[in-house]
């Protein structure tokens, strides 16, 4: 009996860890969301939005980095 797409794509998340593909499609998720923004924020440089698009940038490359609340501070006082 032939395995269905579906069951085939099953095996295919146990053999490499369900909660790994997870991790990894939330991760290209935010990822896509920083190159998103960043295409806006060069699209249109002085867009009042620029501002809340930077801080969102850097919401996200905190999270992708796992920067803990004591780090986020450091790297927000020692912003140029």
């Amino acid at each position: 009996m032939e395995e269905s797409n579906s069951e085939t794509h099953f095996n295919m998340l146990q053999l490499i860890g369900y909660s790994r593909v997870k991790n990894s499609l939330a991760l290209s998720m935010e990822e896509a969301l920083m190159i998103e923004h960043t295409h806006v924020i060069l699209a249109n440089p002085d867009s009042p939005a620029v501002h809340q698009l930077e801080a969102k940038i850097n919401k996200l490359v905190y999270k992708l980095y796992g920067l803990t609340a004591g780090e986020i501070a450091i790297v927000e006082v020692n912003k140029i």
